[in-house]
């Protein structure tokens, strides 16, 4: 469906004018795509004009530019060089478009590199190398403390993922070695059957020092951009990390953290997926897995460049019918919304070539969706479900045919990767799984909305379709952290000064 010029300015006016008041309000910390936000479009119910158009994009602009993420805001100029850095002011079809630009943070490739390796040295050492009960031990000619990050996470795969990475970045800025309980809680997958870590990762391989100090789920998204000696408590000890939090963007925005976070890292962008792919391989039988279903699929390998090389695009899509986002699965019409928004997505001329992956909870939502594409593609088109798991009470850990087991880890797993391996991919709002996906690409995605009455996740976003909305970050959304907002914290304006927009 096109959207036409006048509907788009309404709904950007509307939306526009929305956002303001909720400002005005209250100053919201969102974690967008690193540039200063001139605006956050928001679906909400139509309020009454309280300023022009042009006095509503000046106030909103002005509102904003201290509560996010620092970085100078991006020219039209540099935009049309770099299509990975579309403006506010762009049109949705060039947002449309980036989701196909080239994979974010490139450009700190080689300092990420430097930067992973001389950690790899120090984690190897305090978890391999340490002598028992020692103090310290040599890095690089360099005397280092022992000292440690401890992940103890809950939930599921994508929970426990995000959580890892965060820590390791966190024990990269601190000069500490990051552990992981991964089957902490009962939890039914095993690392070693999903990845081939380069560095020693197990919780069990090292008796950690005392004192320790524990730093929950809650802290991590709220207190702890405002607890200035949080990355040294515990002193020589270690930091336990709990629960699910996915914490770059507050490890970017801390005042005592933003300045080593740029020396080492570059910027946040595309950082999720540089710590995922270095320090995160995936098993050796799993990848080839994955290789085969992605040649069934297209005949390609995964991350073969598809957009420069005349080949048909790739489309993954995930739809989540979890009871957090929406209480019912998609009605026909959804669905059908849906596969003509992932088809609309894609430039005119690749669209009869391209074909899709998608995933879908359960038997008949995966039925749903092949019929789906069936029908608006046609009987030669090129749709890819994989067959899924039972979801049945009583498995154990061995089972081969239960989503709870081994095996339904490894299949999330495979399933994550194809999507992460797509040209480009459709996903879900306030889903671990659609967001792990979007930060393991390295790219911006899209999320289609059935329900606009529900809580839109994106708090900076551009709608490029109806109900389908790209964000400014092909980051982990600050969904997670999205409640509290930077009056509300006494460090506030700290902040603000260390992410360089002053007071």
């Amino acid at each position: 469906m096109q959207v036409t010029r006048v509907c788009g300015r309404a709904r950007r006016r509307v939306a526009l004018i929305c956002c303001m008041i909720a400002v005005i309000g209250y100053t919201t910390l969102s974690y967008s795509r690193g540039v200063h936000s001139n605006r956050a479009v928001r679906h909400a119910p139509a309020a009454a004009p309280v300023a022009s158009a042009a006095e509503s994009r000046a106030n909103l602009h002005a509102a904003v530019r201290y509560a996010t993420m620092a970085a100078p805001v991006v020219s039209a100029a540099a935009s049309r060089e770099n299509t990975s850095l579309p403006t506010l002011d762009d049109p949705p079809e060039v947002w449309r478009a980036s989701l196909l630009a080239p994979e974010a943070g490139a450009e700190h490739a080689q300092l990420r590199r430097t930067t992973f390796e001389h950690w790899a040295k120090l984690q190897r050492a305090l978890v391999v190398d340490a002598p028992p009960g020692g103090d310290a031990v040599e890095v690089d000619g360099q005397p280092v403390a022992r000292r440690f990050v401890v992940v103890r996470p809950c939930c599921q795969l994508c929970n426990r993922l995000r959580t890892l990475v965060s820590s390791i970045a966190l024990g990269i800025l601190t000069d500490r070695a990051v552990l992981i309980d991964f089957e902490a809680e009962g939890y039914y997958g095993r690392l070693h059957d999903l990845y081939a870590p380069t560095v020693p990762l197990d919780a069990h391989l090292v008796a950690t020092p005392k004192p320790k100090a524990a730093l929950s789920w809650e802290f991590l998204l709220h207190g702890f951009l405002c607890d200035s000696a949080a990355v040294q408590r515990g002193g020589a000890g270690t930091l336990e990390v709990h629960g699910a939090p996915c914490f770059l963007h507050a490890l970017h925005l801390h005042p005592a953290l933003s300045g080593r976070f740029r020396e080492a890292f570059g910027g946040p962008e595309g950082l999720f997926a540089a710590i995922y792919r270095h320090f995160l391989p995936l098993e050796r039988s799993l990848q080839a897995r994955i290789d085969a279903s992605f040649a069934s699929l297209i005949g390609l390998s995964p991350g073969a460049d598809a957009v420069h090389a005349g080949r048909p695009l790739t489309v993954g899509v995930h739809v989540r019918n979890g009871g957090d986002f929406r209480s019912a699965k998609l009605s026909a019409i959804e669905w059908a919304r849906l596969a003509r928004s992932a088809l609309e997505l894609l430039p005119i001329e690749r669209r009869a070539a391209a074909v899709f992956f998608v995933a879908a909870d359960g038997a008949a939502s995966r039925e749903t969706a092949r019929e789906t594409f069936a029908n608006l593609l046609g009987s030669s088109a090129r749709v890819l479900l994989l067959p899924g798991l039972a979801k049945r009470t009583g498995c154990k850990a061995d089972d081969a045919d239960c989503t709870v087991s081994r095996e339904g880890a490894r299949v999330s797993l495979l399933e994550l990767s194809l999507l992460a391996a797509c040209n480009v991919r459709v996903l879900s709002p306030m889903s671990s799984f659609s967001e792990m996906a979007a930060a393991v690409s390295a790219r911006r995605a899209a999320y289609f909305h059935p329900d606009l009455q529900r809580k839109f996740h994106y708090e900076t976003a551009v709608e490029v379709l109806p109900r389908v909305f790209v964000p400014h970050s092909v980051e982990m959304p600050a969904s997670i952290a999205l409640g509290r907002t930077l009056d509300a914290l006494t460090c506030g304006p700290a902040v603000r000064a260390a992410a360089g927009g002053g007071g």
